[in-house]
Order: C-alpha cells, then structure tokens, then sequence
C-alpha cells in the first residue's frame, strides 16, 4: 500500500511539473513580446509629434 501512495504522489507532481513548465513559457513569452513592442510604440508617438499636421484654415 507504501509504494501505491509513492507512486501516486510522484505522477501527481510530474503532471504538476508539467503545467507550471507551461505557465512560465507562457510568461517569458508574453514579456519578450511586450519588450519588443514598447520600440515600436515609442517610435510610433515620435512620428506623429514630428509630423503633427497643423491645418490652419
């Protein structure tokens, strides 16, 4: 009975493993998308300050 339970308890936290493994790439990934995206934000708002069209009528 020992050893069922041992068994048990180590399939439970390698399926464990598994999901946290998936969680954190999931994180990792969103953060380097994030940091790849904030350059191109930034230069996005220079372009529309340096090309403010100012439509005087």
């Amino acid at each position: 009975m020992q050893r069922v339970k041992l068994v048990s308890l180590l399939l439970l936290l390698l399926s464990v493993q598994g999901c946290a493994a998936v969680v954190v790439t999931g994180v990792v990934v969103g953060a380097a998308v994030e940091v790849v995206e904030i350059p191109f934000e930034v230069g996005g708002a220079v372009i529309d300050m340096a090309t403010d069209d100012d439509d005087d009528d």
